[in-house]
C-alpha cells in the first residue's frame, strides 16, 4: 500500500510507524524488530508492504494530521520487472529481525518475472553440511534460523537434512518460515516431507508446509491438487493457496481451482478466486468461472444469504 502525505510529517505528528521485515510474521516479535517512523514533505508517497506489522503514534504537535492510504494488488503474476531493474541480484540494506534468504529470493525471483531462479553464490553452494546439520540443533534460534536458511541454498545436496527440517516447522516462526522454504528447494525429498505435513501435521504446521510448497514450484502441483480433496477445509485452503502462486500456471491447475468454487467452505472458495484472479493461462474459461460466481454473489447479496469473511492487519497495541 502507499501512504500520501498531504502535508509536511514530521515524527511529532504521530505517523504510522512500521516494522521492517515483519510482513511474514503472524507473531509480533517485540524488542527483535525495529521500529520506525516514515516522515516526509508535503507529497511524499511511502510504499508499505501491507502486511507489516504497524501501530498508531503519538500525536504530539497540536496539529491534525492528514493522509491518504491507497490499496492495491497485482492482478496476475509478472512477466518481467516493472522497475528500474539494473541486475539479478538482490540489494539487501538490513534492519530487520531475522534473515530470510531463500524466501527473499523466492520472492524477488517472482517479482522479476522469473519464479525458480536460484542466484546462488558460489560461497553458498560450497557450505559444508556437516557444521549446519549441528546448528539446527542449536539453542540459539538465531543460530538455527540461519542454518535453516543455508541449507536451503545447497538445494538437493542436503536432502539428508529434510527430517529435521521438517521438525522445525514447529519452532518459532522465524526458524519455522526458514525451515519451510529450506524444504521447498530440496528437491523430491523435500517437497514431499511438506505435502505430508500439510495434511498430517497441526494447522499451525500445515500453514507453514504451504508457504515451502509454493516455492518448491511445479514439483509440488501433483500433491496440491490431491490436497484440494482433503477432508479437513484449512488443508484445501492452503493448497488453493499454493496452487495460485506457482507460476507458470496449468489448465490442470485453473481447472482444479475452477472446481473449489463450488467447494462449502468460504475459506476455500476465496483463496480458489484469489488464485484464478492472479492466472494470465486459460484465461476466457476463468474470466467466465469468476463472473459467475460475482453474479451468484451480488446475487445471495440481495437476498441476504451471503457470508462474509474479514481479512487481518496486523497492529501493535
Amino acid at each position: 500500500m502507499i501512504f500520501y502525505y498531504m502535508q509536511d510529517i514530521t515524527e511529532e505528528m504521530g505517523p504510522t510507524a512500521i516494522m521492517p521485515g515483519t510482513a511474514y510474521y503472524d507473531k509480533f516479535v517485540g524488542d527483535q524488530g525495529e521500529t520506525i517512523l516514515p516522515t516526509g514533505k508535503a507529497g511524499t508517497m511511502v510504499l508499505v508492504h501491507f502486511d507489516l506489522w504497524h501501530k498508531a503514534s503519538l500525536n504530539v504537535s497540536g496539529m491534525d494530521r492528514y493522509m491518504l492510504k491507497f490499496q492495491f494488488v497485482r492482478l496476475r503474476a509478472p512477466e518481467s520487472p516493472s522497475w528500474n531493474h539494473l541486475g539479478t541480484e538482490m540489494n539487501l540494506t538490513g534492519g530487520t529481525p531475522y534473515a530470510h534468504l531463500n524466501l527473499w529470493r523466492d520472492v524477488w525471483n517472482w517479482m522479476r518475472g522469473e519464479p525458480g531462479q536460484e542466484n546462488l553464490s558460489a560461497t553458498e553452494d560450497e557450505v559444508p553440511i556437516e557444521p549446519l546439520a549441528e546448528e539446527l540443533k542449536s539453542e540459539d534460534e538465531v543460530i538455527r534460523a540461519r542454518a535453516a536458511d543455508q541449507v536451503g541454498m545447497l538445494g538437493e545436496k542436503a536432502a539428508s537434512l529434510v527430517p529435521e527440517l521438517g521438525r522445525m516447522l514447529n519452532d518459532k516462526e522465524p526458524v519455522a518460515l526458514n525451515a519451510g522454504y529450506a524444504l521447498g528447494r530440496l528437491g523430491s525429498a523435500g517437497t514431499d516431507e511438506l505435502l505430508r505435513l500439510m495434511s498430517e501435521g497441526t494447522r499451525q504446521i500445515a500453514e507453514r508446509a504451504a508457504y515451502g510448497l509454493q516455492s518448491a514450484g511445479a514439483g509440488a502441483v501433483p500433491g496440491l491438487l490431491t490436497l484440494l480433496e482433503h477432508t479437513d477445509e484449512k488443508r484445501r485452503a492452503l493448497a488453493a493457496f499454493a496452487l495460485g502462486a506457482i507460476v507458470p500456471s496449468t489448465r490442470e491447475v485453473s481447472s482444479a481451482l475452477i472446481a473449489c468454487l463450488q467447494d462449502p467452505s468460504d475459506w476455500v472458495r476465496r483463496n480458489a478466486i484469489e488464485a484464478l484472479g492472479m492466472m494470465g493461462s486459460e484465461a476466457g474459461e476463468v474470466c467466465q468461472a469468476l463472473a459467475n460466481i460475482l453474479e451468484e454473489s451480488i446475487l445471495q447479496e440481495g437476498d441476504g444469504t451471503a457470508e462474509t469473511t474479514t481479512t487481518r492487519s496486523k497492529v501493535i497495541s
